[in-house]
């Protein structure tokens, strides 16, 4: 296999994949719950096969796959990563706009376009100079963090107001 070729940070490829609506159906009876969620699927498998990988593909469920080889002669395990790719049902993913807001320090983020809308993160007002995400209108996505967490993401809980 050829070297990987990578094109885009972290930070561009993420804003470009929230800009995909990928609102799930709670009243769905498919997988996934709306097909508007498998055009994700099929930019990441382009994405995947423009990067070398050969065997990328997304099933009829909008699940994808892609084996990246060992880079290595030593035997090692396989590893599996594993996400998903919708997003809330109680929230549009329409016209998503992320902003990154630099050297965040845990102050409260009032969302651009809604100044009525305001993200207070209580439990990381200590973290200082990390970057966060956050999106207009809100999304689950807005949780999404580009920099490494000091405690586990299941410990701390957003509050909108």
């Amino acid at each position: 296999m050829k070297a990987l070729t990578i094109d885009h940070t972290v930070v561009e490829r993420f804003l470009k994949y929230v800009t995909f609506d990928t609102q799930s159906s709670e009243e769905s009876k498919t997988y996934p719950s709306t097909e508007k969620q498998k055009k994700l699927g099929e930019f990441l498998v382009q994405e995947l096969k423009e990067m070398g990988i050969t065997d990328a593909s997304m099933d009829n469920y909008g699940y994808v796959s892609a084996t990246l080889p060992a880079n290595m002669t030593t035997a090692v395990p396989v590893i599996g990563l594993i996400a998903h790719m919708d997003t809330s049902p109680d929230v549009s993913g329409e016209n998503v706009k992320a902003v990154i807001h630099k050297n965040y320090h845990g102050q409260d983020i009032v969302l651009p376009g809604d100044e009525a809308q305001v993200i207070r993160f209580a439990r990381i007002r200590n973290w200082r100079s990390r970057s966060e995400t956050t999106s207009s209108p809100p999304t689950e996505r807005h949780c999404w963090e580009l920099t490494t967490k000091r405690e586990s993401p299941r410990s701390w809980t957003p509050s909108f107001t």
